[in-house]
């Protein structure tokens, strides 16, 4: 066990980055070079964070690099564009088919490497330290190993060999807007094909994981969720028997993990979350808070999807009364006043009333789903499932792409007056193209539009 002061942890920091920077031949314009997202993590990482951080570096690396080679123009150095060698090999977009299996090489290469190598060795602790770490990595020494991970494996997945994810769903769209706030703090995945990404077994069926993950108080507990949930969730040890169990440890150990991060840092953010995950021929959703999940299924909307948590909510404010809180109207119903959630990631202030014991829902797929919408509270504020519904279905009659329906549901989303950040992913299943054929809710045939599993109310 190793102890450090926050003010000492950001000296060792500031000496180790620059020292491992010129150790590595790397320097902040080396880093700045890659891509305007920052993929350098923070340079001291726990043990519990490491494998999230190695894929989201990973993930983040390979964009940059199918940005630059996608726009070689924007290269500023460059003076002579014919003079530019192409790549010996094309770079695929990490959620592409290809992709998913270069990010899954390299980051079966790491897990497999050990991490070891990179545990920091800081020497003696003063006794009077209060912050504790249990294990410590090297985050910039990890960096610069993910991105020669990443370079050698888009040069070995064969690409001509690599087909499509099988799967019941087809394109996957997603589009935030920042709305009238002055900050953005969503922060979504989109994982289409997990089994890839993780290098799962082969007999597998096929698996994905979408999320949304809306911030409050700041962005920090909405990244920790985004980095580390679906890694939590893969590497729980039910995760292939017992899915609901799965879900529902991972997330409260990746608010049990965040929290201690929160305390180090002095940090009082939260999120919000919604996840989708399925498997074969079934849909897991789990929630905490506001962002919700709806189905649509011969032009209807599938009922018990999702029953958001607000602080109102009779069985909610039970709860948190019988912890000794209060639910007060403040602009909206609030936890003690001040959160108008009642149950998050984060908010270490309040855990004592806002938990992150998710509610689950399990849906059969049918096979005659059109689409999959999760958003933040952002459009929920001012839409429900059936108006989603109707929209996408006049976007697409109208002869609109497909391809624009996230972005035009966000805008109708803003005209209708939300002042929240949105964010949302819509995914089409095979049956998109019989949506504008299906009737009316009421007239809606076939199929149980209901789902198969009531919310376990914890």
């Amino acid at each position: 066990m190793r102890r450090l002061r926050g003010n000492d942890l950001k000296s060792i920091q500031l000496a180790k980055n620059k020292e491992l920077l010129q150790k590595y031949g790397r320097d902040d314009a080396w880093f700045e070079s890659v891509n305007e997202c920052d993929i350098r993590p923070a340079l001291i990482i726990g043990d519990s964070e490491v494998r999230g951080e190695v894929l989201r570096i990973i993930t983040e690396y390979l964009r940059a690099k199918f940005i630059r080679a996608a726009n070689p123009d924007s290269d500023d150095e460059a003076t002579d564009n014919k003079k530019k060698k192409k790549p010996a090999k094309p770079v695929p977009h990490p959620q592409s088919a290809v992709g998913m299996k270069v990010v899954g090489r390299a980051y079966h290469s790491l897990v497999t490497l050990g991490f070891e190598a990179f545990q920091m060795e800081l020497g003696e602790i003063d006794e009077d330290d209060t912050t504790e770490y249990d294990v410590l990595y090297d985050g910039a020494m990890l960096s610069d190993t993910c991105v020669d991970a990443v370079d050698r494996a888009v040069l070995d997945v064969p690409s001509e060999n690599v087909k499509p994810v099988s799967s019941a769903f087809g394109d996957i769209l997603v589009y935030s807007d920042q709305g009238k706030r002055q900050t953005m703090e969503d922060k979504h995945v989109c994982i289409s094909d997990l089994n890839s990404m993780f290098s799962l077994k082969k007999e597998q069926p096929s698996q994905a994981f979408f999320a949304i993950y809306d911030g409050h108080g700041g962005t920090e507990a909405a990244d920790y969720a985004r980095n580390h949930l679906h890694v939590n969730l893969v590497n729980h040890p039910d995760f292939e028997s017992d899915i609901i169990k799965a879900l529902e440890e991972s997330f409260k150990k990746t608010d049990e993990n965040f929290l201690k991060v929160a305390e180090k840092e002095n940090n009082l953010s939260g999120c919000t979350c919604i996840v989708t995950f399925v498997r074969g021929e079934y849909m897991y959703t789990a929630w905490l808070g506001d962002s919700q999940a709806m189905l649509c299924r011969n032009g209807s909307e599938v009922q018990n999807i999702c029953s958001p948590h607000k602080p109102d909510r009779e069985d909610e404010k039970k709860r948190i009364e019988d912890a000794g809180g209060v639910v007060v109207w403040y602009g909206a119903w609030r936890v003690n006043g001040v959160l108008s959630v009642a149950r998050a990631i984060g908010d270490r202030q309040l855990k004592k009333y806002v938990i992150s014991e998710c509610d689950t829902t399990t849906t059969q797929i049918q096979g005659s789903e059109n689409f999959l919408c999760l958003a933040c509270d952002g459009l929920w504020d001012v839409m429900d499932g059936k108006s989603v519904i109707q929209f996408v279905k006049e976007h697409m009659k109208q002869g609109k792409s497909s391809n624009d329906v996230a972005k035009a549901l966000v805008k109708h989303a803003l005209h209708l007056g939300s002042g929240d950040n949105i964010s949302t992913i819509i995914v089409y299943f095979d049956g998109i193209h019989k949506l504008t054929e299906s009737g009316s809710e009421d007239e809606a045939a076939g199929g149980d539009n209901t789902s198969t599993q009531e919310p376990v109310q914890q």
